[in-house]
């Protein structure tokens, strides 16, 4: 008998609840990372592409006028793992990405780590890929 992969759109999802106060709680249905459609990764690599680059551009302007960049200052601000997440909801999930948006950061943080652990990623090699740091495995 012949090995039948798991097709992407038979693989189980990761499910999160969100309590809402005041309202009805939110189901997010998430494929594991590893399933996510080459269309939806390929997305969200050139927003993050996109970002960078137009990030590295308001803050190299910054440094050639001498302009102090704080670390507060979103405009100056790289995108984060959270970001990148946000963009991957925002595909897949639409109706529900303002919801995930607008939570605090712990909240969002919750559901990034829940995510990953799902996908049977591991918390090391998620943070390694966040930094880039992978590069040299």
């Amino acid at each position: 008998m012949a090995f039948r992969i798991t097709a992407a759109h038979e693989a189980p999802t990761v499910d999160i609840e969100i309590p809402i106060k005041g309202s009805a709680d939110v189901l997010i249905k998430l494929p594991k990372l590893g399933y996510i459609p080459p269309e939806i990764t390929d997305e969200v690599d050139r927003w993050t592409t996109a970002k960078f680059a137009e990030i590295s551009a308001k803050r190299n302007e910054a440094n050639e006028k001498r302009i102090p960049i704080p670390d507060s200052d979103a405009e100056f601000r790289y995108p984060t793992y959270l970001d990148v997440m946000d963009q991957y909801i925002q595909w897949i999930e639409p109706d529900v990405a303002e919801t995930v948006a607008k939570l605090s950061h712990a909240e969002r943080e919750q559901i990034w780590t829940y995510w990953n652990k799902q996908s049977g990623i591991s918390e090391e090699k998620s943070e390694a890929s966040s930094d880039s740091s992978d590069a040299t495995e």
